[in-house]
């Protein structure tokens, strides 16, 4: 059997527990880091919402004594009980959230049990007796995970069971599988904190995992995690090598690539899960996971880009859209709009793809821009303010399933738009930033920063004379990426710099500088 050929391959070492994380680039750290770190605190909530919500009998959580302690009056007020089972001293673990201080300090780790006071003795008792086989089923583990652990993790002391999955499913080889199995069994991504289900699947293929797996879904949403769940959903779905030799592991994605420590082999073990789902983020490169460099989406090309810039009509037109639809923006023609337009689509879009939001275009006139982004895209709920009523009138027309979303005011007013819903997108013409006081100004870029978790600013070439980066960075934002020359993603975590817009007062000798 191939479970005895990994027993027999084990060389007599075991490496302490570590995570590295390498990112592919600057741009996908950026983008999904703080979605990482969201998720997995989705993960680690999930675990006592199942048993709050009744989905469970108990959970077992593990974390240093004072985070236990903050974190006991919230499950106390969710109806649970906190009982301390073991108290361990680890050496300082070097983690990708928790990086290594260089002092090799050591922690004392709460191992505790949350329940219901109907389930704090047998928690209690099974943990003393070591009950494995008790403590999975108060847990809510599947049986035949719970044989599978008793097998692989107490019997044959397994510190990963990764490659033990993978025996109870198809191989392509000796010391290689491949796999497509359903997201509620991908584990590959537990050392960085992200997991669908608490426990080890016995196999790629466990329905019954499968089936704990969509309660933590729907607990993790009933508790307000939607977004954390769409992210969760895409992130596993993605495709993933797992390679193990000599006690590391290696485990890479197109966005990241993790190492962490695994069985300690004399020979390389191999797992793939195939899917044809990429991030927008991802890395080209010739080898798996990684998508090939002549299988760039469509979308992306230059020739692409081009077409949409340069359109060429149909012989048989439909009919002409109404001259307010450009006329209400500010344009004299619709080709004309279309044309400056091309370039902001294709960067929100860009941006956008692959995960629902809200988009809110600050100043959207009659909405034309917001359909064009949110075409065809069932997860994106445009909005936008603007002072023209006429132009909002017209707005009804392009969305008539959400007329609410538009509303009439002053978007430099945060309190005219900035509610308690947050967006994915936030669009804004940078040079409205400039022609309004500086005290108005950074009390909407801050608003901004507040609800908006990625801010498109563009600038039409009739405009300003100035290079659009230098008229960006006047306002005390910077660019992180571009479409073109006049579109582009800002920076809004940074700070405004008032004194870079000194030249104001020349450009702008009505404008009120304080």
């Amino acid at each position: 059997m191939l479970s005895r050929s990994i027993s027999e391959d084990r060389l007599h070492f075991e490496l302490p527990a570590f995570v590295r994380v390498a990112w592919v680039s600057e741009v996908a750290r950026r983008t999904w880091a703080p979605r990482i770190d969201r998720v997995s605190r989705m993960c680690s909530d999930a675990e006592w919402l199942t048993v709050s919500q009744g989905s469970r009998h108990c959970a077992i959580m593990t974390m240093p004594e004072p985070m236990l302690l903050r974190r006991s009056q919230q499950w106390f007020d969710s109806g649970l009980e906190v009982v301390p089972l073991q108290v361990e001293i680890r050496p300082g673990e070097l983690t990708a959230r928790q990086p290594h201080s260089g002092t090799g300090s050591r922690g004392e780790i709460i191992i505790a049990g949350l329940s219901r006071a109907d389930h704090v003795t047998a928690i209690r008792r099974a943990w003393r007796a070591q009950d494995h086989d008790a403590i999975g089923e108060l847990l809510g583990y599947p049986i035949c995970c719970r044989l599978f652990f008793q097998e692989f993790c107490v019997r044959q002391k397994f510190i990963d069971t990764t490659w033990a999955m993978a025996m109870n499913g198809p191989l392509t080889g000796e010391r290689s599988a491949q796999t497509s199995g359903p997201i509620g069994t991908n584990i590959f991504l537990q050392s960085i904190g992200i997991r669908p289900v608490p426990h080890l699947p016995c196999s790629f293929g466990c329905e019954e995992s499968v089936h704990v797996a969509a309660s933590f879904k729907s607990a993790a949403q009933q508790a307000g995690y939607e977004q954390e769940v769409v992210w969760c959903e895409q992130i596993l779905g993605w495709p993933v090598e797992w390679s193990s030799l000599h006690g590391i592991a290696e485990v890479k994605t197109p966005i990241l690539k993790i190492s962490t420590r695994s069985e300690s082999t004399a020979n390389k073990y191999l797992i793939r899960r195939v899917t044809a789902n990429y991030p927008a983020e991802g890395a080209r490169g010739l080898n798996f996971p990684y998508q090939t460099m002549g299988t760039k989406v469509p979308s992306e090309t230059r020739s692409f880009r081009l077409g949409l810039a340069n359109p060429i009509l149909p012989i048989f037109q439909e009919p002409q859209l109404p001259e307010w639809y450009h006329r209400d923006n500010g344009f004299s023609s619709q080709h004309r709009m279309d044309l400056l337009h091309s370039p902001i689509v294709l960067l929100a879009r860009k941006v956008l793809a692959g995960y629902p939001g809200n988009v809110i275009d600050l100043g959207c006139g009659n909405g034309a821009l917001l359909s064009k982004i949110c075409q065809g895209k069932s997860g994106l709920v445009p909005f936008g303010i603007d002072c023209n009523a006429g132009a909002l009138e017209h707005s009804r027309t392009l969305h008539p399933s959400i007329p609410g979303n538009f509303i009439e005011g002053d978007f430099t007013d945060p309190a005219a738009w900035s509610s308690e819903r947050r967006y994915e997108l936030g669009i804004l013409m940078i040079g409205r930033v400039m022609e309004i006081p500086l005290s108005r100004a950074n009390l909407l870029l801050s608003a901004i920063r507040d609800r908006c978790r990625q801010l498109l600013v563009y600038v039409y070439p009739d405009w300003s004379t100035k290079p659009f980066g230098e008229l960006v960075q006047s306002v005390g934002l910077r660019l992180t990426a571009t479409q073109g020359d006049h579109a582009g993603l800002a920076n809004v975590n940074g700070n405004n710099h008032p004194d870079l817009r000194r030249h104001w007062r020349a450009e702008h000798p009505g404008a009120i500088i304080f």
